[in-house]
């Protein structure tokens, strides 16, 4: 990945030798502090450009001249070459981390949002960058980081104040006094610290995706984002994968003692509700609204009434109502220590229940749950972010 830039102006991140340059010759303007040396003449126009290696520099409309003490006039200019060798646009290699991200920030100033991403995974070729926090498209080189902006223009710097004292040590003289009483003048050309390069580090993050539908590898704050590549938003796919966690503990509490096994199974339950309400509330919120969806009958009321589908139109009534059954069963062992009470036995379908005692959860309610969910988790996502409603959309 490389950094262009095309003009130099010194509060911009766009830099080019270009404005350096006078008719295809170079000329500055040397303010030395106590030197005497100065230009006398009024007609002279001057551009301030920069400060480098601790001497102020400015843009000529002529060649170069000294006046000192009126003593002595004498015009001098002198040769660019190895700032010409640098030409005219700088290109800066921005490398991956040690892990293959490369870090991108939304350049949208309420947004700035951080992410990375794996050069050379998802679409092939040109492409628009989204940003998975606010959805906003743009080109992929307007989304570098400030840290590598810092960075390049350091390196830019380095390399013009390089060149640039190879080539003001052509100016160095040393003029002899003649005669008795005759004045000598010389100059020489001394530098100071080289200008340091703004070296960075990109930063860690907390979730890691590949996206399903076009392959880029990327990382996010959070969990939920749209893929910087081809701007699908990763709701379903994390959904997925919570679901995947949860049948990985209902496998291990096949293989451990009763006490244990049912703490696995009741926090896989915890999960599963959990995932589906946090999916839930992220994609209603991408339209403008947060519905809940812990009590699935209250969700279903208000998908109808705002978005105008029914997200579980796709399952039976026995679906339903299990699934209804199992949610319950999350809220008794997540609020009442596991035991049954009227709201449970009014509201879970549960013609076995008895207030009072311990809620019984096994395994296969659990995983036959995460199917259907999965059934109603696609049917949300459909109905409100369908997959043409893509990010910026």
């Amino acid at each position: 990945m490389f950094i262009r830039w095309r003009r130099i102006v010194p509060d911009r991140l766009e830099l080019s030798l270009q404005d350096f340059l006078i008719n295809g010759s170079l000329a500055f303007l040397i303010l030395g502090s106590g030197s005497g040396i100065g230009i006398l003449r009024s007609t002279v126009r001057l551009r301030p450009i920069a400060s480098f290696m601790g001497t102020q520099y400015a843009i000529l409309q002529e060649c170069l001249t000294f006046h000192r003490s009126g003593c002595v006039n004498r015009s001098m200019s002198f040769n660019t070459n190895n700032l010409k060798r640098l030409g005219n646009n700088f290109s800066i290699p921005i490398t991956p981390d040690e892990d293959g991200y490369l870090g991108r920030e939304c350049p949208v100033k309420e947004c700035l949002g951080y992410f990375k991403i794996t050069p050379g995974t998802g679409i092939k070729g040109p492409a628009p960058c989204v940003c998975p926090y606010c959805g906003h498209s743009g080109e992929s080189n307007t989304f570098w980081t400030q840290e590598q902006l810092d960075y390049a223009r350091s390196v830019v710097i380095r390399q013009v104040t390089d060149a640039l004292h190879k080539d003001m040590k052509s100016m160095e003289f040393d003029h002899k006094p003649k005669g008795m009483f005759g004045i000598g003048i010389s100059l020489k050309v001394t530098r100071g610290a080289p200008h340091p390069i703004k070296y960075y580090r990109e930063k860690e993050l907390e979730t890691h995706v590949v996206c399903e539908s076009c392959t880029l590898r990327y990382a996010i704050y959070g969990v939920f984002g749209w893929c910087p590549d081809c701007g699908v938003h990763n709701s379903v796919q994390i959904l997925a994968k919570n679901f995947e966690l949860a049948r990985k503990e209902l496998i291990l509490a096949e293989t451990v003692e009763k006490d244990l096994a049912d703490h696995l199974v009741g926090d896989a339950l915890e999960n599963i509700v959990s995932a589906f309400d946090g999916f839930g509330r992220e994609i209603s919120l991408r339209k403008g609204s947060e519905i809940r969806f812990q009590n699935l009958a209250g969700a279903r009321r208000n998908v109808q009434e705002r978005y105008n589908f029914d997200f579980a139109d796709g399952l039976t009534i026995e679906q339903w109502q299990y699934v209804c059954r199992v949610f319950q069963k999350r809220h008794v062992l997540a609020h009442k220590m596991g035991v049954i009470d009227d709201d449970y036995i009014q509201k879970a379908f549960d013609p076995g229940a008895v207030a009072g005692r311990k809620v019984q959860v096994s395994s296969g309610e659990v995983s036959s749950s995460i199917g259907i969910i999965e059934i109603m988790g696609r049917r949300l996502f459909g109905g409100i972010l369908p997959p043409n409603n893509q990010a910026g959309s």
